[in-house]
């Protein structure tokens, strides 16, 4: 463990019979050893754990379009509503490793870093340049992402993060000079 500072894991319900029950493998016994055999080393953990239930729908929309031998639009669209409908947190047994949860949600709110609008518009340009040379072309990404909580509006009074955009200008050599080189 040279080097790391911590660990990061996912568990998909805090219960054996569930764990049994869809094949994960493991028990909550288990887990809760190797966590402290990292916290025991100096390593510090952390899980996310699912506990309760959402509402999610949405719905994504791609095209693209090759204007000339030389000139492809693409754009893709995805609108996505999320809403926590309850949080169901599962009791620590008292003699546990666990710490108690700190929760990034709470009912009634989207769920975290979910964003309700993301739009991705790009452009790519095939240089003609003489095929001996390689292939070069540039892209533009452009890139729309909405407004989404990243954490409970209880928790802090920045939990929502702003809406943002993104420009993305990349150049590509691929086969340079008829090689197995790409830059």
């Amino acid at each position: 463990a040279s080097g790391c500072i911590a660990v990061s894991g996912g568990l998909e319900v805090a219960s054996d019979r569930l764990l049994q029950l869809i094949a994960k493998g493991v028990t909550v016994e288990q887990v809760a050893r190797v966590t402290d055999y990292f916290n025991r080393a100096g390593i510090g953990t952390t899980a996310v754990v699912n506990a309760g239930s959402s509402t999610i729908w949405g719905a994504e929309v791609e095209g693209n379009i090759q204007l000339t031998d030389n000139l492809i639009l693409s754009a893709s669209y995805a609108y996505l509503h999320t809403h926590v409908d309850e949080l169901v947190i599962p009791p620590l047994p008292p003699d546990t490793v666990f710490s108690a949860p700190s929760l990034t949600t709470a009912a009634g709110e989207p769920l975290s870093f979910a964003p309700e609008n993301k739009l991705v518009l790009t452009a790519t340009y095939l240089l003609p340049v003489p095929s001996d040379l390689g292939s070069m072309r540039f892209t533009t990404t452009y890139v729309f992402t909405d407004e989404m909580q990243a954490v409970s509006e209880e928790s802090s009074a920045l939990a929502t993060m702003p809406d943002y955009n993104l420009l993305n200008l990349n150049f590509a050599w691929d086969q340079i000079f008829n090689s197995s080189i790409d830059a």
